[in-house]
């Protein structure tokens, strides 16, 4: 093991990162009869192949170019209740491989990992004392992952989420408060990044108290 793992690393640090490893995955190992066959790659730039080690990067494909606009609105209908929206878009957030420069159907793509368009809206009543709530929708476009090598399993993306939140609470006073959040409540299950767990209804309580 001593000799894969030198061997797989760099010449400058495989003859002491490859024994001090392999000793302690060994005497881990040991009394389960196990030989593992373990490997670390040491780059500046994720290699072509991705096999052989483990890959500690992406592909640097140079520079891309995006832009975008942030929108954002609040308004008070009196001191304590207020109404706001906010908008966010990009015009792009993939790019295939002829975006890329690269040979079709080599599968080098490149994207952002988040959605082009986001929107936030709701209402919040916040007095200065007693009981206060919330509720907040959220939409977020369909994220497009692609994503090449180890990382292929993401490559579905996680599609478009419409996310209603609540929130309540009660301000003892300026220091102290107790709120209750409500995230999810209609409980349309959703993921973040594919193939990450789903997150359903969440609720989370907090109480706060200010020096």
């Amino acid at each position: 093991m001593q000799g894969y793992l030198s061997s797989v690393y760099s010449a400058d640090w495989g003859p002491f990162i490859g024994p001090l490893l392999a000793s302690v995955v060994s005497s881990t190992l040991a009394p389960f009869s196990l030989n593992p066959q373990l490997g670390v790659i040491n780059t500046e730039q994720t290699p072509e192949a991705w096999y052989g080690g483990l890959n500690w990067g992406f592909k640097n494909y140079g520079e891309v170019e995006y832009w975008g606009a942030d929108i954002a609105a609040k308004y008070d209908i009196h001191s304590d209740l207020s109404v706001f929206a906010n908008y966010s878009w990009l015009d792009k957030t993939y790019w295939d491989e002829l975006d890329l420069g690269e040979e079709i159907g080599s599968g080098k793509t490149f994207n952002l990992n988040t959605p082009k368009h986001r929107i936030r809206t709701g209402i919040q009543y916040y007095p200065s004392k007693g009981f206060y709530a919330g509720l907040t929708i959220k939409f977020d476009d369909h994220i497009q992952n692609s994503l090449s090598g180890p990382y292929s399993f993401v490559s579905q993306g996680s599609g478009k989420k419409n996310i209603v939140d609540a929130n309540i609470g009660y301000k003892f006073s300026q220091k102290v408060s107790v709120d209750v959040d409500l995230q999810n409540l209609t409980n349309d299950r959703y993921f973040t990044y594919a193939p990450l767990p789903e997150i359903g209804f969440q609720t989370m309580a907090t109480l706060t108290y200010k020096f």
